[in-house]
């Protein structure tokens, strides 16, 4: 139960997940919960390859798993 899908888009492909879904470039990562999603704000240090670094990412989605459960 307590685990998380990653899923990886291609833009240039699924061009109406683009526009639905990242207004403000890439990468953009979003939790869905419920069919409800929210994006995950950008770091204040992001890492220069994908912003996103492992902890980032493990210290926001410990924080909405125990938010949420």
């Amino acid at each position: 139960q307590d685990k998380i899908k990653f899923y990886k888009v291609n833009i240039r492909v699924e061009k109406r997940l683009a526009n639905m879904f990242s207004g403000d470039g890439v990468p953009t990562l979003y939790y869905f919960k419920n069919g409800k999603g929210y994006e995950l704000d950008w770091p204040e240090n992001p890492e220069p390859m994908s912003g996103y670094s492992f902890f980032d990412l493990s210290k926001y989605l410990h924080k909405k798993l125990k938010e949420d459960g």
